[in-house]
Order: C-alpha cells, then sequence, then structure tokens
C-alpha cells in the first residue's frame, strides 16, 4: 500500500488520490457583458476589419448610435452586394470553361 504524499490525499485501493482543486472564481461567476466586450475589443489589432471595428463601437449618444448603425446598414449591403457579384462572375466563368 503507497502511502499518502501528502496528509490530505486520500488512498483508494492502493493509489493515491489527490485532492480535486478549488473551483476558480472566474468559473462560478458568469463574466457581465461589459467584461466580454472588453475581451473582444483587447483582441482588435489595427488590421482588424473596419466591420469589426464598428461592431465593437459602443458609442454612448444618440446621434453616434443612429451612426454606428447606419454605417452597419451600409456595410451589411456592401457585403451582401460584393457575393453576389461574385457568385456572378464565378458562374460566368464555370460556363466558358464547360463550353469550350
Amino acid at each position: 500500500m503507497a502511502f499518502p504524499k501528502r496528509l490530505t490525499e486520500k488512498t483508494l485501493r492502493g493509489r493515491v488520490e489527490l485532492p480535486r482543486p478549488e473551483p476558480d472564481v472566474f468559473d462560478l461567476v458568469p463574466p457581465t457583458d461589459d467584461i466580454t466586450h472588453l475581451e473582444h475589443v483587447w483582441r482588435l489589432d489595427t488590421e482588424s476589419a473596419a466591420v469589426t471595428r464598428l461592431l465593437m463601437w459602443r458609442p454612448t449618444n444618440e446621434v453616434d448610435q443612429n451612426l454606428r448603425d447606419y454605417l452597419l446598414a451600409f456595410a451589411r449591403e456592401v457585403i451582401v452586394t460584393d457575393r453576389k457579384l461574385r457568385e456572378v462572375s464565378h458562374t460566368r466563368t464555370t460556363k466558358r470553361r464547360t463550353t469550350r
């Protein structure tokens, strides 16, 4: 039978069983919205996309909030249009390849 290395360790059929670690406070308490927002902002850098930076921006006054909403709506329209144009150009190039 193995002797426990510490007084807090228990033995079970000759095996040393270590005590379970105390749960971390961050595991017990869920993060607030502000904390999760800060974690996302900290991941941004100068090469992050403009839309990503715009999504992380939380303006406090109403004028800036309206500006942010407008810019996000405009960015969505640009992204959708760009995807449609890419799909059209992709289908044109595949048709050319099949007809040759």
